[in-house]
């Protein structure tokens, strides 16, 4: 990924940097109860991403360190994805295996490489924190069932990811034979439904990207932009032109 380092910006993330070029610190806070039209768009809502990517442009400011700590941060979900596979099955070489397989898959590109895609790391560190404590303990347990739901609030901020979690809850359950905990899922169902409250209060409904034809494009599987993806950490020095 570090020939990422030497592209610049494309296409989506010029809508970041000119929000990010236009909002001081304090008025990225209003991406909380407002849609960001410049960088999300006015159809998602996503203030963790958007308030982020403000307070790090104006802290870091080059294309340069901004693509090298999305770098970073997929190095730390893999890890993550290490761990939570060393809780499933205690061994340590699947887990290292998981990761070095996670960190290399080449359809984590958009992920690590576009700047406006980097909510996915901003959402799944927290929702792989949260399956990790899921497995760990007693998911019954309050304490630890309180800091589960901050943390899927926390990745929801970034993307909806999270919002599967009650169903990878009964995965987890199941794959380790333990009782299903329903009072926990109950409990996570009811951070979804908060949270989609909060989305339709600031974008006026649920949201989501449209096609040319105004159906959902998060419905549309492309084998042609699957293939697209996957090549490009491996022509990323050739294909891409450095951008100022």
């Amino acid at each position: 990924y570090f020939p990422a380092t030497r592209i610049g910006f494309l296409s989506d993330d010029w809508g970041y940097v000119y929000a990010s070029q236009h909002t001081t610190y304090t008025e990225a806070l209003r991406f909380l109860w407002s849609p960001d039209p410049y960088g999300v768009g006015s159809g998602n809502f996503r203030p963790l991403q958007s308030i982020l990517t403000v307070w790090s442009w104006k802290i870091i400011g080059t294309p340069i360190l901004i693509h090298l700590r999305s770098i970073i941060l997929h190095g730390v979900e893999a890890a993550l994805v290490g761990i939570l596979l060393f809780q499933l099955h205690k061994h340590k070489q699947t887990a290292l295996i998981g990761a070095i397989l996670f960190v290399l898959f080449p359809l984590n590109t958009e992920a690590v490489v576009w700047l406006s895609s980097w909510n996915s790391l901003l959402a799944a560190i927290p929702l792989t924190i949260a399956c990790i404590l899921y497995v760990k303990g007693n998911p019954g347990n309050i304490q630890r069932t309180v800091g589960i739901s901050a943390l899927l609030m926390l990745s929801l901020m970034a993307k909806e990811h999270a919002l599967v979690f009650p169903l990878l809850a009964i995965l987890l359950d199941l794959f380790l034979k333990r009782k299903i905990s329903l009072a926990a899922i109950v409990y996570c169902c009811a951070v979804d439904a908060l949270y989609l409250l909060w989305r339709f209060a600031v974008i006026g409904g649920i949201g989501g990207y449209k096609t040319a034809e105004q159906t959902s494009a998060h419905l549309s599987v492309s084998l042609g932009n699957i293939m697209l993806y996957a090549k490009l950490p491996f022509n990323a020095e050739h294909d891409f032109a450095p951008v100022s």
